[in-house]
């Protein structure tokens, strides 16, 4: 699927690799974002252009960001963007624990 990034999280893994890169070298960094979906792949269902979502992936800080649709959840519609983005780590956590298995 592809999001067009609305905002973009920063962690302290990023902000170290970014401090070690030598000069010439660029990388676009961001493992997380929130953003609207732009298009949805052939055979995908549940999303629909226009839907708030957040995520994780690769190279996050960038326009648009192409995500798996089980690497997304919904944005409520009470959030903003900044908000979603801040919240994003400990809402996928908090979905990935009530759906692990009990036992």
């Amino acid at each position: 699927m592809l999001v067009r990034v609305r905002a973009a999280g920063l962690n302290r893994g990023e902000i170290k690799q970014a401090g070690e890169l030598r000069a010439g070298k660029a990388i676009t960094a961001g493992v997380e974002f929130v953003g609207e979906v732009a298009q949805v792949g052939e055979g995908v269902t549940g999303w629909r252009g226009g839907d708030r979502v957040m995520g994780h992936g690769r190279n996050c800080q960038a326009e648009y960001v192409i995500a798996h649709p089980l690497a997304l959840m919904p944005v409520p519609q009470n959030l903003s963007w900044i908000d979603a983005a801040a919240i994003h780590y400990r809402a996928r956590r908090g979905r990935d624990q009530r759906s692990a298995p009990r036992g």
